[in-house]
């Protein structure tokens, strides 16, 4: 699977943009071969930031190029500048079953890490046996996406996806205390963590 994450510094009203991505941006991601995922959502600090998940990376990149088009074309007005992007191929991707609740919107959480060092094949294992269990068993949990930038490989990037702010803050603050004590040495600065409720979520 192949992630890419958008986010936008300058955009402006964020509901009027959710409206164009609902309405004709998922219709045509959704026409792309290998479509898995799409979400958006708007932070504290006013990034519209929007995540989608592709089969590959091929499909991922081809899909991306459309959007970059498509704002460009229409959405000039309320999308002046380009996007800050980063994508790579996603690693223990992990989905919950089908929740009951879905008239409730997901709350989407980014953590970045900077100044990576390890390779994945180091990282992985202690991370899937340390880190990655206190997410997924998290009550309320989605979902969850993890990847290493291509453009910057010193850059490590886990999306999270739960059915409330308050069990994704608590999955996060569990996480980070257990970055700190078990792996300090692959993840050696603070993360910045952004999130907000999903405007847009859509799986295929």
């Amino acid at each position: 699977m192949f992630v890419i994450v958008r986010s936008y510094t300058d955009a402006g009203l964020e509901d009027e943009l959710a409206r164009h991505a609902q309405q004709e941006v998922i219709p045509m991601l959704m026409e792309q071969p290998g479509f898995r995922a799409f979400f958006a959502f708007e932070t504290k600090d006013g990034r519209f930031i929007s995540i989608s998940a592709f089969n590959d990376r091929e499909a991922g990149l081809a899909a991306n190029e459309r959007i970059l088009a498509w704002v460009k074309e229409n959405l000039s007005e309320l999308v002046p500048n380009p996007p800050e992007i980063a994508f790579g191929e996603a690693l223990f991707p992990q989905f919950a079953p089908e929740r009951s609740n879905r008239g409730i919107p997901y709350h989407i959480d980014m953590v970045t890490f900077e100044g990576v060092t390890q390779a994945p094949e180091s990282i992985m294992p202690r991370a899937s046996r340390h880190l990655f269990p206190v997410i997924t068993r998290q009550s309320g949990f989605a979902g969850m996406y993890n990847f290493r930038s291509e453009a910057d490989p010193g850059r490590w990037v886990s999306i999270h996806v739960f059915d409330t702010q308050q069990a994704s803050d608590a999955a996060s603050e569990t996480a980070q205390a257990l970055v700190n004590e078990k792996l300090a040495d692959i993840f050696p600065l603070p993360p910045k963590r952004v999130g907000g409720t999903a405007l847009i979520a859509v799986t295929a």
